[in-house]
This record gives C-alpha cells, sequence and structure tokens, in this order.
C-alpha cells in the first residue's frame, strides 16, 4: 500500500502532510495524513455528480479539508511548514502553520455555515501555542467564536496568508 501512496504522491495526486512535532510530554500520532490533490477526481470517482449529492455524502468533509489545504499550499512557498497535530488522547489541530519567525498558527476546518469549537481543538493549542487560532468555515463572514479563536472563511484566511507573506514574516523553508 505505501507504494501506492508513494506513486501516487510522486504523480501530484495525493499529498501528505506530516504530523507536528514539538516539545511536549503528549504522545503524538507520528504518521502523516493523505489527502486528494484534486477534489473534483475524488468526487467522480465517487460518483458525486451534484452539490447535493457532495453535501450528505460521508466524504464532504474530508473534501472539504482538502480543499482548504490545497487552497493554503497554493499561497505558500514550495517548503512551508504545514502540518497537523494529532495526540494519543485525541487533541487534533486540522492545520499548523509554522512561520519562518517561529510564528504558529492553528487552522480547524469544518464544513458547516455555524462553526463549533470542539474540546480537542483546544486542548490541542495549549500544547502548540499557536499566535493566531482559526475556525476555517464554509461561509464568509468573519466573526469571534472565544477569547482568541476566530471563525473565517477560506477567501479571508488565503488574504491572510498573503499578507503574512508580503510583511516579509516568511513562512518556515522559505529564504
Amino acid at each position: 500500500m505505501s507504494r501506492y501512496i508513494d506513486l501516487l504522491s510522486d504523480l501530484f495526486m495525493v499529498y501528505r502532510l506530516p504530523p507536528w512535532h514539538g516539545n511536549t510530554r503528549k504522545r503524538l500520532v507520528k504518521s502523516p495524513r493523505i489527502f486528494v490533490s484534486d477534489t473534483g477526481i475524488l468526487h467522480t470517482l465517487l460518483g458525486i455528480d451534484t452539490f447535493d449529492v457532495l453535501l450528505p455524502h460521508p466524504v464532504a468533509g474530508a473534501s472539504w479539508e482538502s480543499f482548504v489545504i490545497g487552497q493554503i499550499r497554493s499561497v505558500l512557498p514550495e517548503r512551508a511548514g504545514l502540518y497537523f497535530y494529532g495526540s494519543a488522547g485525541g487533541a487534533e489541530i486540522d492545520i499548523v502553520l509554522v512561520l519562518a519567525n517561529g510564528e504558529q498558527w492553528a487552522i480547524e476546518v469544518k464544513r458547516t455555515l455555524n462553526p463549533k469549537i470542539e474540546r480537542g481543538f483546544i486542548e490541542a493549542c495549549g500544547e502548540v501555542k499557536p499566535s493566531r487560532h482559526y475556525i476555517c468555515y464554509a461561509g464568509e463572514e468573519r466573526f469571534p467564536l472565544r477569547r482568541n479563536i476566530e471563525a473565517i472563511g477560506v477567501g479571508d484566511l488565503m488574504r491572510e496568508l498573503v499578507e503574512a507573506r508580503e510583511l516579509g514574516k516568511g513562512f518556515a523553508g522559505q529564504s
């Protein structure tokens, strides 16, 4: 199976999101997460031909997460610090961005118009200690959910990332 994943990765059909490892006493997930790079191909292979068929489908959440990760990757330098965080206890952050200056952003991805903060995200943020906390959701409004945690649409998140890059903060791996 590993060889097939390697081949699909080499063909840019899947993307491996590596786990974040920092100074923590928690037992962390060590295997990368695999995402399909082109959600259109995924939907076609699954026979999902309309939005109405996609919405109730079990793959909809993972497809949305793949889409958001693809959008983030499109505005980052080639060697960006893009990871996920997962502990054996269930604490999780879908995306951890690491900037060249050491700043970290936590991004949880939700395919909903009413995003909610989960306990696992708060616990994981306590370990990672990001400077920004976002819940990227399927809407367009931007609003606070809790102190230091903001709901943000994909478009606004992309603008934040481009602005950070233009301000010279750069991302890990960028020279």
